[in-house]
């Protein structure tokens, strides 16, 4: 069935000064027209004509005793009167679902949020102009010491509580939001989807906060019937504190329908499987059954003009148990040259003869889209050795026009105990080649190396591309500080030692969790590369830090 869910997401704000009084309406700020210089300025004045028009369409405007908005990229309408918010479909058919603000306060001490009549407000922070010049203006709802308020964005209705004082009573503020309608509400995965029939039709979601100095709010999402409860952790926060929603229509979501599948446990681009000239995705669903338990399966879905087709063009599994097909997936580029790309994913717990040695799959595209069978598979041959824990395209390594893939198997021993080891094969006419043309070790026991592998892109500049392994347990000086290291493409394929290695230098930060190539994120012309330690420390437990390394010749 098809879905068209609308996410009400909750956002924390910049340093945007907070005005919990209420705005007033401010003077117009007209647009100056280009001034006149030759051939060209026309086209200047209409383009900057036209943004403005495009910027009308989000203006609230007066309806009797109601305000009106339409998002039309995000094909949503509201309502806004003096009993709370009324969201639906542009057309104005088909499901509605009424929200208000409830009460506010603390566990137990909760205060009743009373109706009033909607206002127009203040410029809505964004800096943009209508038709006529005039900024657009958010509607606000103002009650003593709470402004709720609402603005019509590009990204969607965003709705916003600015609450100015601390509430008196122990525990964290919370923020009730009530909802009616012929609508059913679930909690999943931090939000609150709005649901009929099935169908998904909005989500309350991606919750923060922040205080009056910008500080972000550890917040949570909680449901209690039709009651959602915005939970926000306010120890410490200066007042004035705002809680910011923003209500959109997500362009496509995809389900496994099964419980405990792990759909979406791996994420890609696919690249263009089928030559139609948009790009499609590929998804992992791990711990999928279909008659073998725990088999997995992976899901291709095609791009359109209108976005991604709401039901999985492709699909396979292992069709063994506890295999965990789906564990990685990639694109895998073009590896036989025919001009469509094609995929690969990892079972990284796949027995063939060896048990929980792993896998590898790639899967041919063609202008039908993906072949029903992989046209290519390895193994790592070694118990335990979980190869096709992370997969990836490796970029074109030798420079001969056909793309390459990288496989990680994070258990592999070869005179070390799971050191971990990554293997690259190169794309041929006739596609991948059954042996591998390269690998690396981490040469110590534990180190996992492989367990994320990726395309480095050319971070020299040389015009062979480049990958990048992350050793997330690897040691030197620091118990599991992890490094990340950098291998050159060249004409022979690639360097048999690492160009570049980097450790975190702090214990535990698991540095190289995550690797991936960045792009060229400065323009320069050499490719960057992105680094992940998830359990890196830097005044906070557990918090985390990226790395981006910039490319150069040298």
């Amino acid at each position: 069935m098809k879905r068209y869910v609308a996410v009400l997401a909750l956002l924390g704000c910049g340093p945007e000064e907070i005005d919990v009084a209420g705005s007033g309406p401010e003077a117009a700020q007209p647009i100056d027209p280009p001034a006149a210089a030759g051939l060209g300025a026309g086209g200047l004045w209409e383009a900057e004509v036209g943004k403005a028009i495009r910027e009308e369409e989000h203006r609230f405007v007066p309806r009797g005793g109601s305000w009106h908005g339409v998002n039309l990229g995000e094909e949503l309408r509201a309502e806004l009167d003096p009993a709370g918010v009324v969201l639906g479909p542009r057309s104005g058919e088909g499901w509605e679902a009424r929200l208000r603000a409830g009460g506010i306060g603390r566990p137990g001490r909760m205060t009743r949020l009373e109706a009033v009549a909607p206002a127009e407000g203040g410029c809505d922070g964004t800096g943009r102009a209508g038709a006529t010049g005039e900024c657009l203006r958010r509607i606000e709802y103002r009650r003593e010491g709470v402004l709720e308020w609402w603005r019509n964005t590009d990204e969607g209705l965003e709705h916003g509580f600015d609450v100015a004082e601390r509430p008196a009573g122990r525990g964290p503020l919370v923020v009730e939001v009530v909802f009616k309608g012929e609508v059913a509400a679930r909690l999943h995965r931090g939000a609150v989807l709005f649901e009929r029939t099935g169908e998904n039709l909005l989500a309350y979601s991606r919750l923060a906060a922040t205080d009056s100095e910008a500080r972000a709010l550890d917040a949570h999402i909680e449901l209690e019937g039709r009651t959602v409860r915005l939970v926000v952790r306010d120890v410490g926060a200066r007042y004035p504190v705002r809680i910011d929603p923003l209500a959109t229509s997500p362009s496509w979501t995809a389900e496994s329908n099964q419980t405990d599948a792990y759909f979406g446990w791996s994420v890609s681009t696919a690249g263009d499987v089928n030559g139609d000239g948009l790009d499609d995705v590929i998804v992992g669903a791990c711990r999928y059954d279909n008659g073998q338990n725990n088999e997995g399966r992976a899901f291709v879905y095609h791009g359109s003009a209108a976005g991604l087709d709401a039901a999985a063009a492709w699909t396979d599994e292992s069709a063994q148990a506890s295999a965990l097909f789906g564990y990685s997936v990639s694109t895998a580029g073009d590896v036989n040259g025919d001009g469509f790309d094609d995929v690969i994913v990892g079972a990284r717990d796949y027995a063939d003869g060896e048990n929980n040695e792993g896998r590898a799959f790639v899967y041919h595209g063609s202008a039908a889209g993906l072949d029903a069978a992989a046209a290519w598979t390895a193994e790592s041959d070694q118990a335990n050795a979980s190869f096709g824990y992370s997969v990836s395209t490796a970029g074109d390594v030798n420079g001969d026009g056909f793309d390459d893939v990288i496989v990680g198997a994070y258990g592999y021993g070869n005179g070390e105990l799971a050191e971990g080891r990554a293997f690259v094969y190169h794309g041929s006419v006739g596609g991948l080649g059954a042996a591998a043309a390269w690998t690396a070790e981490s040469d110590q026991v534990g180190a996992r190396f492989g367990n994320s592998v990726s395309t480095a892109g050319d971070v020299n500049g040389d015009g062979f591309d480049d990958v990048i392994v992350g050793a997330y347990t690897y040691e030197n000086g620091e118990a599991d500080e992890g490094r990340a290291f950098v291998y050159h493409g060249s004409a022979a394929g690639l360097d048999a030692a690492a160009a570049w290695a980097v450790e975190s230098d702090q214990a535990s930060a698991s540095f190289g969790y995550s690797v991936s190539t960045a792009g060229d994120v400065n323009g320069d012309g050499f490719d960057d590369v992105i680094v992940g330690a998830p359990w890196f420390y830097n005044g906070e437990f557990s918090q985390g830090r990226t790395f981006v390394y910039h490319g150069s010749e040298v």
